[in-house]
């Protein structure tokens, strides 16, 4: 079970990322706690040591990519969740394993989510079994 924080100064935003977390991804992602800011966020992830940071990047005082400049030893996988397309590249030089637009689409959840796991199974592979490599996040059936 990959463990998540989710920084974003939307309350809305952090409630509906978590609860598509629960229904698409419930046995592979545990949301241990969200965050409003980057400084809020910068504690939780030294109490928490999240697999996954789903981070916003246009906050008040800070903005998601200042985070990286409050953490000496970067141990997660990030993945941007915003609404503002510009930013995707210098997501990616900040190492970002995946970039996700507002309002935030299932199938690229899923997938990115999928990219965690198998980037944890390849960096780690005693600690995670078969299982690692199969989807467990699914799209639900209408």
């Amino acid at each position: 079970m990959l463990k998540a924080l989710i920084i974003d100064d939307e309350p809305k935003a952090r409630r509906i990322l978590e609860e598509l977390l629960k229904e698409y991804c419930p046995d592979d992602v545990i949301v241990v706690a969200n965050a409003e800011d980057v400084p809020s966020g910068v504690k939780a992830i030294a109490q928490f040591q999240p697999d996954i940071v789903f981070l916003d990047i246009e906050m008040p005082n800070y903005t998601g990519f200042q985070l990286f400049d409050f953490i000496a030893d970067v141990n997660f996988e990030t993945i941007f969740t915003t609404a503002y397309q510009e930013y995707a590249i210098q997501a990616f030089k900040v190492s970002a394993i995946d970039y996700l637009l507002k309002p935030i689409q299932i199938d690229g959840l899923i997938a990115a989510v999928e990219k965690v796991k198998k980037e944890k199974a390849e960096k780690d592979p005693q600690n995670h079994n078969q299982s690692a490599n199969k989807n467990s996040c699914f799209a639900k059936q209408s």
